[in-house]
Order: structure tokens, then C-alpha cells, then sequence
């Protein structure tokens, strides 16, 4: 039989059990609330998305304005503007993106926690099951039990009392 201190080196004192340790309620929640902050980030690379395409239009117009030498500063000064802003928005919604992958490592923490929650469970049950038979020396599961509805291919009482008769006076 293994030391005490052997076992608790296995089998680590189990959690209490409370509503922070309700593994399915946990992973319930970890899928929710990464699927709500996975929308978030797709939406927020959309309007990434479009404040590029702002800049880029801002880009083109001025482009055309120095070409065609029609330097208006008012338009320019409404162009950059324009970059400036479309540019800050950009940035902006980059750093809230960095943000949210913060929390997604967070997510990723709790399910390390479920997951070590579930190990803990399986060395738990390892320990308590543990046996220094060998399954192959194990002898098998009865068949037929009494009680057990009858089959055609069974031995009834009589034969069973002949047999064991029979054994009997081979054996005196």
C-alpha cells in the first residue's frame, strides 16, 4: 500500500465543492463569453477596415488635387483632417482589440483552471481505484446470476444437481 505521503502526492485534496468549481457551468460561460467578444473584435476590424479605406480615398483626392496643381487649402485642410481622424480611429480601435485579447488570455486561464479541476478528478479516481491485482488475473464477471431471466441454452436444477453429483463420485 503506498505511503500517505505517496497519495497525496497522486491525489491532491479535491476543491470544495461550490459554484466556482461547476466544471460544465464554467465551460458553458467560457464559450458564451468568447463567442460575445469574438463578434466584438470582428466588428471592430470592420470599422478598422473602413477608416483605412477613408484614409486611402483622402489619399486619392489629394492626389488629384496636386495633380491637377488646384491646392485649395481649405479642401486640403478638410483632407487631412480627414486622415488625422480617420487615422485615430484606427488606432484606437487597435489598442481595443489588444485589449480584448488581453481577456481572451484570461479565457484561456479559466479553462487551464477547468482542466487542471478535471486532472485533479482523474488522479482522485486513479488513487481510489487503484488495485495490486492485475486485470489479467482478475477472475471474470458471472454470466448468469440467479434471477437472471432464463435461456434455453441454461442448465436446470436437475442437471446442475446431476453434474455436480457426477463430480463428486469421480473425485471419491
Amino acid at each position: 500500500m503506498p505511503s500517505q505521503q505517496n497519495e497525496q502526492t497522486l491525489c491532491p485534496p479535491l476543491p470544495e465543492l461550490d459554484k466556482d468549481h461547476q466544471v460544465v457551468k464554467q465551460l458553458d460561460y467560457i464559450s458564451r463569453d468568447s463567442e460575445e467578444k469574438m463578434v466584438q473584435i470582428f466588428d471592430m476590424l470592420e470599422h478598422i477596415h473602413t477608416h483605412i479605406l477613408e484614409m486611402g480615398e483622402a489619399a486619392v483626392r489629394l492626389d488629384a488635387q496636386m495633380q491637377n496643381k488646384r491646392l485649395n487649402r481649405k479642401k486640403l485642410a478638410a483632407e487631412i483632417a480627414t486622415l488625422e481622424r480617420a487615422s485615430s480611429e484606427a488606432s484606437d480601435e487597435i489598442i481595443a482589440i489588444m485589449d480584448m485579447m488581453q481577456y481572451q488570455d484570461f479565457h484561456r486561464q479559466r479553462i487551464e483552471r477547468v482542466v487542471n479541476q478535471m486532472r485533479g478528478i482523474a488522479n482522485y479516481f486513479q488513487v481510489l481505484f487503484a488495485s495490486d491485482i492485475e486485470d489479467g488475473r482478475r477472475s471474470g464477471s458471472a454470466h448468469f446470476i440467479q434471477g437472471d431471466a432464463a435461456d434455453g441454452d441454461l442448465m436446470s436444477e436437475e442437471e446442475m444437481t446431476a453434474l455436480i453429483e457426477s463430480y463428486n463420485k469421480t473425485r471419491s
